[in-house]
Parts: structure tokens; C-alpha cells; sequence
């Protein structure tokens, strides 16, 4: 059996258990059984009657499905899915229980839906009504998420509190169908519980300076791939929202909230958000958080609770779990409880006061249960605010038209199918007007029949304006996050919006050129993106020798661009060689040629054509460096390029272990060891970093010019937030100009559009392959930008190669692959890694 220690879960039932009858008995040791093997139970197969809870007191009943240490102790994430197994043994009519898949490191995900049993029973023809938006649809569905943060470890203990209380809801489960996701995030939860119960003391210390509030690098808080999942509703990067975004779109809620934690001092925070709203969410969306606002605050006013609202918390970015679902048509709402990794069961606050884990806990259940009544005797609004919602279409912009290298295409429709958003594709000789994203201007444009075409007449159509418009409308400059996404951009594509809806025709599957000749000189594969670069990845791991062209040349009448690979033959003379290089070729082609003399460009045996080394790559980790950052590059090699590397912990760093790699990934971060790094670049390493990594490593980086307010000028106390945005820059997108020369730039055309995260500004690097500029007079694209800082962009480097000595280094000042779904800058990720 697995997970063992979850039988004191069951052993800790009192004496008096033993008194009672043989089927609690029998229910009970199917329970033990439940929680250590976290399997269903055919419930159909046992007297599911409830005239076993008339012999237990409410107490009793409780003690037995939460345990008796509950609010004592952090649970890890089986033992909490256990526990709902037994809440659904004793109430197996409410509870259904769905699996939904696993996380990177084989932990179950799990949503529970508690409503009457009539509700249960017929769950499925009631979800089709909604999906459908029947007008006999009466039904309300909540979703309530919790533990997206590991280390916000209350949100957990709070969902099974929560849904035990809601069971005794007998009228609000008659018209309210609830979700209730135990955590979004259990690898990240039981890194930081299974760590905490290591270290924590008996009793707990509440004081800051004990061990047990001081969480070690990278913390709880991220996934497997130290990915914050709370901004990954959107870009579906990571396995735990691909899968939820299944089931989301399965049963597409009224009502969803996001249950939080935040600093130990700070009152509880619930909706009405702050300012900015993005424009697509309605009055009437507006109007319900407010309203439910004021029944939570009524509730926490009776308890002597504090609270704030309409402040930090904004609904702009698209990719959190209050927006995303905002967006999709729900009210999307982020509770927040004072507590985090800093918590443990029990801390002392600045104000002389103990906040504890069962402190916590009520705060989530008084939320959580007053969102479901308020959404049950709203249920007739939601469902007709939601119809009205998804059937919306007063939008400026009522089709997108996107176009661009295959291989960029292809992976926006992966995204697009990810979201269940419909597209089309363009219809040869058919005429548009509409906005070019280039310029900004009235274009008229002739489709050539390989475009593609999102309309935003359909159910998702509200996020489609969100993730694709062309300027994002900013009615508050003050926002918790990037204030710049827009798709097009991210993806490398053109783009038009057009005003009326454009049709288009179905897209047949990607036709793939593969011609294997077991007589020829060599194959070449065209560097077009992503899918290439995975490609190459495969063949360096499977020992085949590559080449690739500095420039572009033309050979065998077919046109190739810098960086192409070339698989010459007789550096390869050997067994299945044919066969290697035509596995594992997706959403590629693979052409063949007999001559090694281009009609234009290099001849194969020109110095133009370079080697491909197989790297060893090694990547910094520790608390030197940003954990994002290393989960970025970690996932990036990992699961787009399936290649091998090595994460080496800053504190182990010496002159030996980098002596065993090739290629050496600072992420960003402020690096101590950076002398041992010098030198080892300066005999003939190669070093990518992200950002400044310390003002040791000096390889010609200046700051751009700060503009600054005169000294003696007064500040109100009341606005230094609002003078302090004036220097900054909040994800805004900048257009670049290229040097497509320069090997870090192969495959990206131009121009090439940065998305700029802070106001962290460099010259152009002197006596350095400048690759990326932000030029002269520049405009951001779209995004907040300081006043004091726009003209500070001008002129600015985003990524350059230099040679320091015998070594190489790549700077990028930007983070090309941020979030993992800015899919442009991956392809300068990639460059930077494979060629000189």
C-alpha cells in the first residue's frame, strides 16, 4: 500500500467507533483502503444508506472525515484526496469524484463536484445543457480552486473544511452544481509540506527568527519545472493546465475563485477587484463581485475579521485563474488569506497578534460558502448573463488574420486548439481590408490561401479579443502584472484585424516534403522554427553529424535560409542512418540533394558551412538566481527540445565541474562565483546569460542614460506609487531591428518584437555582434511605459554575442522565453545554444 503513514487517519478514530455498527466498520477499512491506494470505490456495491450517521453525532461524523488532527497539522496531497474518498463513502449521492491526470512527478489531480444527488445523477445531460445554453438550463456552477501556490498551504485543509460544511447546504445544492479543485498544484504543495514537517517545531515557534518560516531555495510556491501555474491559464505551458483546461472547458462555470495566500501581515483580500479591467468584462460581472463583496464583508465585520478589497488585485492579464475565467465568461474572483511559506502553523504578526493554520482555514470556508449561496440565489442571472456572454458581438475587431512561416502557424493552432477556439484558413485570390499590426494602418491585402483565420463570432470569442487585439486598452496604469501580450507578437507572425468577419475554409493536416534517397550527398532541412530546432536536438542525440549554412544559398532549384542543416552522407556512413533522419519528423520536410555546389550561396564545402557540436550544457541554479528564470530554461531544453543538460547548484560551482561542460546558462540573478565563471569563459567557454549577471563579469555593458526628477521636487506621500510606474516598464513590446547576419537571428524575420519586462536598459555593446536594437525614436508597440523611460529605450541592445578573450558570451537583456510563451524568442534561445 502506498503512502502508509494516511492510516493514522483512520486509527485515530476514537474508541467509540468500535461500538458502533459492522457497516461503519466495513465502510471505514474501504476508506483505509481508499487513502493509502488513492483509488475510487465502486460505491454501487455497498449499502450506501444513511441510517449509519443517525448513530454518530455531527462531531463524531467530522472527526472521522477530517481527521482529528485537522488544522494541526499540513497534510501532503494524497492524504487531503483521501479524505475526500471518505466524505464521498459517507455521502456517495453528492460527491462525484473526477481524475483529471498527473502531474510532472506522478501526483493524481483530482476536481470533486458536490450538488443533490439529482444533480449528481444527471450531472452529464446537464452539463450538455449548458454547453449548449438550453433555456431550461437552471443550474449554477461554481468552481472553486485552491493551492495553485504550494506553499499557500492553508488552501488545501480549507477545500475539504469547505466541503464538508457545504454537504449540510441541502437547498443550495438543489439548483448549484460546485467543483472544487483540491489543488492545482501538488507537487509544489508537498515540496513544501514534506519539508515544513521536517523542520517545523512541537510546539510550533511563532517567531520569524525560527527555522520553519524560512522556506530554502526554489520554495513551494512553483511546480515541478518551478513554473508559477497562477500565470499559466493562458499559455497552457505546463502539463497541470493543459489537463485542467480540459475540464474546464467541460463544464465552463458562472463562478470561479481562486483561493490564495499572501504576506503573514496583511488582512484577507476578496473581490471587487482593483482598477484595471480589461474592456471586455461587463457591468454586470462588475456588479456581482461588488455585491458579493459587501455579503463577505458583512460576515468578516460579525467576526471582528479584517479585510480589504478593490485594491493590488487587478483584472487585466489574461492568464490568471481570476482572469482567464473572466474572460471565458465566468465571474472570475482571487481570494486572498494572510498566511504563505513564511506561516507554518502558527506565526506572530507585526501586530503582537498569532495568526494559526485553523485561522486560516475558517477565513477560506466563510468565502468559500458565502460564494456558493450568493451564486445559488443568482443562479437565473448567471446563467442568462453567462448565455448573453458567450454569444456577445459588438467587438471593433471581428476577425484576426495571421501569416507567416509554417512552423510559427503551426504552433499557434496548437495553442488555439488547447482553448477549444475555432479558426479557418484563407481562401486564395479572396480581398481584406483591415489594420496592419506593423504599422498600425488601413492595409488592403490579397490572401494567398495559407493564412489563418480566428473569427470572434463564437463561444470564446471575448478571450479571443483579449490575447489578439491590436492595443490594449489601459484605464488604470497601476497593474499587478505585464500589460502586454498580444499574440501576434509573441508568435513572429503579421497580422490584420478586420472589422467585418472574414471566412475562411478547413484546414487540411500539415503536407510534409520527405524524400529519402539512400543515393544522395546529403539532406537539408530549412531553419524555419521550433520544430526544426527539436529536430536537431533528436539527430545530435542519436550521433549524427550536422552542418549548417551561415548564409542562405540555393541548391538543387529550392531556396534555404541561414541556418539550415546539412546531413552530409559521408560524415555519417553509418548503420539506420537514412532511417534517423527520417524519425521522429514532424511538422517538417526533409529534402534531398545529389550535388554539393549551390546555384547561389556557399558550396557544401565552403567555410561558410559550420559543425554542430553536441553541447554539454549546464545551467546555474541556487538562491543566487530568479527560480523562475532556471524553470524557464529548464522546462524550455526539457520538453521543447528534448535535450540533455545539467542543473549545477551556485554553491558546488568550481573550475572542475565547468570543465565538464560546454555551454554554461546563467539565469537571471546576482552571482557571487562569478570570478571562477570569468575565467572559465576567457579560455574558451561559452556563457548565455539573462540579464546582468554581475558587475565583476565585465564584458563592455553600459546602462542607457536615466532621466531623474530634480531633487528638491515634492513628492506626495499619496502618489509615490504613481511616481515611481513613471520609471518603469511594465511587459511592454518594443519593435526591434535585426541583424539576420548574425546567427542568433536565423529563422526570425524582421522585425522582431522584444516583450520588455522592466526598465533595465543597455547600450548597444562596443566591439560585439549586436544582433537586436531597439532603435532610435521607438514606440512601444503596446504596453505601459513610464514617461521617464520612454526615450531611455531608444537605442537599446536585446541581444548581442561577444567574444571575451577565447570564450564566447551571449547577452540577452530580455527574457526570450518568458513564461514559455513568447514562441519568437525561442527561436533566439535555440540560435544562441547551437551556432557560433
Amino acid at each position: 500500500m502506498q503512502n502508509l503513514h494516511n492510516i493514522s487517519l483512520v486509527l485515530e478514530i476514537r474508541i467509540f467507533i468500535m461500538n458502533k455498527s459492522i457497516t461503519l466498520i466495513f465502510v471505514l477499512m474501504l476508506s483505509l483502503i481508499a487513502i493509502s491506494q488513492n483509488t475510487n470505490i465502486n460505491h454501487n456495491s455497498i449499502d450506501t444508506n444513511h441510517r449509519w450517521n443517525k448513530s454518530i453525532t455531527d462531531n463524531e461524523l467530522k472527526e472521522i472525515i477530517l481527521g482529528a488532527d485537522f488544522g494541526e497539522k499540513f497534510h501532503n496531497h494524497n492524504t487531503i484526496l483521501g479524505k475526500f474518498n471518505i466524505l464521498k463513502l459517507f455521502t456517495p449521492g453528492n460527491v462525484k469524484i473526477i481524475p483529471y491526470g498527473k502531474t510532472n512527478e506522478g501526483r493524481d489531480l483530482e476536481i470533486v463536484v458536490i450538488s443533490s444527488a439529482y444533480n449528481i445523477k444527471h450531472l452529464d445531460s446537464l452539463v450538455h445543457i449548458h454547453q449548449n445554453s438550453n433555456k431550461n438550463e437552471n443550474k449554477a456552477i461554481v468552481w472553486l480552486s485552491f493551492n495553485v501556490h504550494g506553499n499557500e498551504a492553508s488552501c488545501s485543509e480549507a477545500a475539504i473544511n469547505t466541503a464538508y460544511e457545504l454537504l449540510k447546504q441541502k437547498e443550495v445544492l438543489e439548483n448549484t452544481i460546485v467543483i472544487i479543485d483540491p489543488c492545482l498544484n501538488p507537487d509544489g504543495r508537498d515540496r513544501y509540506v514534506n519539508w515544513y514537517n521536517q523542520y517545523r517545531n512541537y510546539p510550533p515557534n511563532t517567531s520569524l527568527i525560527s527555522m520553519e518560516h524560512h522556506e530554502p531555495w526554489p520554495s513551494g510556491r512553483a511546480n515541478h519545472y518551478l513554473f508559477d501555474l497562477n500565470r499559466d491559464w493562458a499559455w497552457a505551458t505546463q502539463i497541470e493546465t493543459k489537463q485542467r483546461l480540459k475540464q474546464f472547458n467541460i463544464f465552463q462555470p458562472h463562478v470561479h475563485v481562486d483561493f490564495h495566500e499572501q504576506w503573514i501581515n496583511n488582512p484577507y483580500y476578496f473581490a471587487p477587484a482593483a482598477e484595471p479591467f480589461h474592456e471586455v468584462i461587463t457591468s454586470w460581472q462588475r456588479e456581482f463581485q461588488t455585491k458579493l463583496g459587501k455579503r463577505n464583508a458583512k460576515n468578516f465585520d460579525e467576526k471582528g475579521w479584517l479585510y480589504f478589497t478593490g485594491e493590488e488585485f487587478d483584472l487585466l492579464y489574461p492568464s490568471y485563474g481570476d482572469t482567464y475565467p473572466t474572460f471565458c465568461g465566468s465571474i472570475g474572483m482571487t481570494y486572498e488569506q494572510a498566511g504563505h511559506g513564511k506561516a507554518g502553523l502558527a506565526v506572530e504578526t507585526n501586530n503582537g497578534d498569532t495568526l494559526k493554520l485553523t485561522d486560516r482555514i475558517a477565513h477560506h470556508t466563510s468565502t468559500a460558502l458565502e460564494t456558493i449561496k450568493y451564486s445559488s440565489l443568482q443562479a437565473k442571472n448567471l446563467i442568462e448573463e453567462y448565455q448573453k456572454f458567450v454569444k456577445r458581438d459588438n467587438y471593433k475587431y471581428k476577425s484576426y488574420i495571421l501569416y507567416g512561416k509554417n512552423q510559427k502557424l503551426l504552433r499557434l493552432k496548437e495553442f488555439l486548439d488547447l482553448h477549444e477556439i475555432e479558426y479557418s484558413k484563407g481562401i486564395k485570390g479572396e480581398k481584406i481590408k483591415g489594420l496592419n499590426y506593423e504599422n498600425l494602418k488601413s492595409v488592403k491585402y490579397l490572401m494567398k490561401g495559407s493564412e489563418l483565420i480566428i473569427n470572434s463570432k463564437q463561444k470564446k470569442g471575448n478571450l479571443i479579443q483579449v490575447l489578439f487585439e491590436p492595443k490594449t486598452f489601459l484605464s488604470d496604469s497601476l497593474t499587478y502584472d505585464i500589460t502586454s501580450w498580444n499574440l501576434p507578437y509573441a508568435y513572429g507572425l503579421n497580422a490584420i484585424a478586420c472589422e467585418s468577419i472574414t471566412k475562411g475554409i478547413s484546414f487540411e493536416k500539415f503536407k510534409r516534403v520527405i524524400k529519402e534517397d539512400k543515393q544522395n550527398l546529403a539532406y537539408i532541412i530549412a531553419w524555419n522554427g521550433i520544430y526544426t530546432a527539436k529536430k536537431l536536438s533528436n539527430l545530435l542525440k542519436m550521433g549524427i553529424q550536422v552542418k549548417y549554412s551561415e548564409k542562405p544559398f540555393v541548391n538543387s532549384g529550392i531556396s534555404y535560409p541561414a541556418g539550415s542543416l546539412i546531413l552530409l552522407r559521408s560524415l555519417n556512413d553509418q548503420i539506420d542512418f537514412d532511417r534517423k533522419v527520417m524519425d521522429n519528423s514532424d511538422n517538417i520536410s526533409i529534402y534531398s540533394t545529389k550535388i554539393g555546389m549551390s546555384e547561389t550561396g556557399p558550396d557544401f564545402g565552403s567555410d561558410a558551412i559550420k559543425n554542430i557540436d553536441k553541447a554539454k550544457i549546464g545551467i546555474i541554479t541556487g538562491n543566487e538566481s530568479s527560480s523562475l528564470n532556471v524553470g524557464e530554461i529548464w522546462h524550455f531544453l526539457e520538453k521543447d527540445l528534448n535535450y540533455p543538460f545539467s542543473l549545477i547548484k551556485d554553491t558546488y560551482l568550481s573550475k572542475n565541474i565547468l570543465n565538464k561542460i560546454d555551454l554554461l546558462i546563467l539565469p537571471k540573478g546576482d552571482f557571487e562565483n562569478i570570478d571562477i565563471i570569468d575565467e572559465w569563459v576567457s579560455e574558451g567557454g561559452k556563457l548565455i546569460t539573462f540579464g546582468k549577471p554581475n558587475d565583476k563579469l565585465d564584458f563592455g555593458l553600459e546602462e542607457a542614460n536615466v532621466d531623474t526628477t530634480e531633487e528638491n521636487s515634492l513628492i506626495e506621500f499619496k502618489n509615490v506609487d504613481r511616481n515611481e510606474i513613471s520609471t518603469t516598464i511594465n511587459g511592454a513590446i518594443f519593435r526591434c531591428d535585426i541583424d539576420q547576419s548574425n546567427s542568433l537571428m536565423f529563422g526570425v524575420d524582421n522585425p522582431y518584437y522584444t516583450l520588455k519586462l522592466n526598465s533595465d536598459l543597455f547600450k548597444p555593446i562596443k566591439n560585439a555582434y549586436n544582433a537586436a536594437v531597439i532603435p532610435e525614436k521607438s514606440i512601444s508597440k503596446n504596453g505601459f511605459v513610464g514617461n521617464e523611460v520612454k526615450h531611455k529605450s531608444n537605442n537599446t541592445v536585446v541581444a548581442s554575442k561577444i567574444d571575451y578573450q577565447n570564450g564566447k558570451i551571449v547577452f540577452f537583456s530580455d527574457n526570450p522565453i518568458f513564461r514559455g510563451f513568447w514562441e519568437n524568442g525561442k527561436l533566439l534561445f535555440v540560435n544562441a545554444l547551437f551556432f557560433e
